[in-house]
């Protein structure tokens, strides 16, 4: 039986937060690299630790690691609480409940498709979001993230290490699907051989998707026939369960 896993983005793919994560890392940057700190909006789709180099040369700062992990406990406890004061202002993207529920109830029907998530986020920092968003982080058996590699490129080939030991035998790179929103997403795909879908629910646009090298680029995940899509690139059929009646009829 085929085995697929679908790697989802977290921040512009399952959610947003109104610049909760960008205002924390402001915060922890000034708290950490002192008065003299000059923020600068940060590169999408770069792991959190890369964000904080990114800060630190542009104010022309060297960090040791130290320092680094500093900015780390710094920036999630401003994270946590950030999230705890926005609370209505945390969002689900559309189309995004309705997936992972079909997606869930698939795996546990036929046990051909694992969830997971690949993201730049801290892992205490997903665990935050997801919560705050009322999202379950036990839908993920997968997980990789900030800490799991050095780059985005490096988070593909650690989730398929990890279906591996979860399932006892490899996943093709085929079967492997990555949903995200920034060309970073589309790379990381790209770089490993598995299969991507593109959502402009973040900064970038349907036409900067397609340039970055996505053949399927959605405007949202409530898009007609998403469901069928995500199986259709990792291999399987789709199947008329009653998880797949509820994406259908959501998206009508």
């Amino acid at each position: 039986m085929t085995q697929a896993l679908i790697l989802f983005d977290i921040d512009g793919t399952l959610m947003i937060t109104r610049g909760a994560g960008s205002r924390c890392l402001h915060r922890a940057g000034q708290a950490v690299l002192g008065e003299r700190f000059q923020w600068r909006p940060v590169t999408s789709g770069l792991l959190d630790p890369q964000l904080f180099h990114q800060l630190a040369q542009h104010n022309g700062i060297d960090p040791p690691a130290t320092l680094h992990d500093a900015f780390r406990d710094c920036y999630l406890r401003e994270l946590e609480a950030e999230l705890q004061r926005i609370g209505d202002d945390i969002i689900v993207l559309p189309g995004v409940r309705d997936l992972l529920a079909a997606l869930h109830d698939r795996a546990g029907q036929r046990s051909d498709v694992t969830l997971g998530l690949l993201s730049g986020n801290y892992r205490t920092a997903a665990q935050l979001k997801l919560a705050a968003a009322g999202i379950d982080w036990s839908l993920f058996p997968i997980t990789v993230l900030a800490e799991d590699g050095g780059e985005r490129n490096d988070l593909p080939a650690a989730a398929m290490r990890q279906h591996q030991l979860l399932h006892g035998k490899p996943v093709s790179p085929r079967h492997v699907v990555v949903i995200g929103d920034t060309p970073r997403d589309v790379a990381c795909a790209a770089a490993h051989g598995c299969q991507v879908i593109a959502v402009a629910t973040g900064r970038y646009s349907v036409e900067d998707l397609h340039t970055a090298g996505a053949r399927h680029v959605l405007t949202d995940l409530a898009q007609p026939q998403t469901l069928d899509l995500v199986l259709r690139c990792a291999g399987l059929e789709a199947g008329a369960s009653a998880a797949d009646e509820r994406q259908s009829s959501a998206n009508r």
